[in-house]
């Protein structure tokens, strides 16, 4: 089954994890992949989908740099292993167990695409998690699909860019925030 084809089906049964019927486009990936800093030894994308922003921000890594990678949906997860290479580890598990996987290390970006304006009781707890695990100078970068209230990140994050990417349907706003 093609990776689209996989992602639609996904979205028609899964809409509330994956809050979009189509796949980013590279351009949001490469707007995301922007913050990637070789200084950063451990990356993090939440919500890997068909992997999409996984290939830019590998092709953007280096050989000493590893992506961690949470899909929770099992189809989008096989998608992800067969097309990627050993700095890539594909989790299957909630992006809220995050910090269990990384045994004290705390990564230098994290990049999310999990729908955070349809989320009502976890965004709060998942961007808490966020701030704790990321390093003191990390970067946490957020797709959104919809203008959303961006104040929130100002809540958690000391500075906060927000970038429209119109090559995208629909067009996205990427939020960078910064520890």
């Amino acid at each position: 089954m093609s990776s689209g084809i996989r992602f639609f089906t996904g979205c028609l049964m899964h809409m509330n994890e994956i809050g979009t019927i189509v796949p980013s486009s590279k351009y949001v990936g490469r707007k995301m992949a922007k913050n990637l800093e070789s200084r950063m030894e451990t990356i993090v994308e939440l919500g890997g989908g068909t992997g999409v922003i996984t290939k830019e921000l590998l092709n953007k890594m280096n050989s000493n740099q590893r992506l961690l990678c949470f899909e929770i949906n099992k189809e989008f997860c096989k998608t992800l292993i067969e097309n990627w290479d050993g700095r890539l580890e594909v989790i299957n598990d909630d992006a809220i167990n995050m910090p269990s996987y990384l045994n004290g290390e705390r990564p230098g970006l994290i990049v999310s695409t999990l729908p955070l304006a349809i989320m009502t009781n976890q965004k709060h707890n998942l961007l808490r998690m966020i701030k704790e695990n990321l390093s003191e100078r990390g970067k946490f970068v957020q797709l959104q699909y919809f203008r959303f209230d961006g104040k929130i990140y100002c809540d958690y994050f000391s500075h906060v860019l927000r970038r429209r990417v119109l090559f995208n349907l629909p067009p996205a706003f990427v939020y960078t925030c910064y520890n």
